[in-house]
C-alpha cells in the first residue's frame, strides 16, 4: 500500500505539470513569432509527458489524478489574463513564463523536501521533473535575452 508522502508527491507533480501545460497554452496563443510558438510548444510537451506519467503512477498507487484546485486555476488564469490583456509583447509573455516556471520549480522542490520518504521510484520522477523545470527555466531566460 502506498504511503501518504508517495501519493502527495505524485499529486503535486501531476498538478504542477498540469498547471504548466495550461500556462503554456495561455502564452502560446498570444505569441506571434512562429519559431517562438514552436519552441514553447516543445517545452509544453515535456510537461504533458510528465502529467501523463504522474497520472498513470497515481492510478497504479490507488490515487485519483485531479486537476489543481479551482482557486489555484482561477488565480493563475486571472493573473496571466490580466497581465496580457493590454500587453502581449514577447517580453511580457516571457516574464509570465519565467514567473510561472520559478513558482513551479519552488513548489516541486518544497514537495521533494517534504516528501523525502516517498517511494524511491516516485521520488525519482519528481527529481527528474525538477531537473527538467530547471533546464526549462534557463532556456526561457536564454530565449528572453535573445529577443532583446
Amino acid at each position: 500500500m502506498p504511503n501518504e508522502p508517495t501519493l502527495d508527491l505524485l499529486t503535486q507533480v501531476h498538478q504542477g505539470s498540469h498547471m504548466a501545460v495550461q500556462g503554456y497554452d495561455l502564452v502560446i496563443k498570444d505569441a506571434e513569432d512562429p519559431d517562438i510558438k514552436r519552441i514553447l510548444a516543445q517545452m509544453q510537451n515535456v510537461h504533458k509527458e510528465v502529467a501523463l506519467e504522474a497520472s498513470r503512477r497515481l492510478q497504479e498507487n490507488g490515487g485519483i489524478p485531479g486537476e489543481p484546485t479551482m482557486f489555484t486555476r482561477v488565480f493563475a488564469w486571472a493573473s496571466e489574463g490580466v497581465q496580457t490583456l493590454m500587453d502581449t509583447s514577447p517580453d511580457k509573455l516571457f516574464t509570465l513564463l519565467l514567473d510561472g516556471a520559478r513558482m513551479g520549480l519552488n513548489v516541486t522542490e518544497e514537495t521533494i523536501d517534504r516528501d523525502f520518504d516517498a517511494d524511491p521510484g516516485m521520488l525519482n520522477l519528481a527529481i527528474r521533473y525538477r531537473d527538467q523545470q530547471r533546464s526549462q527555466l534557463e532556456r526561457l531566460r536564454t530565449l528572453r535575452r535573445q529577443l532583446h
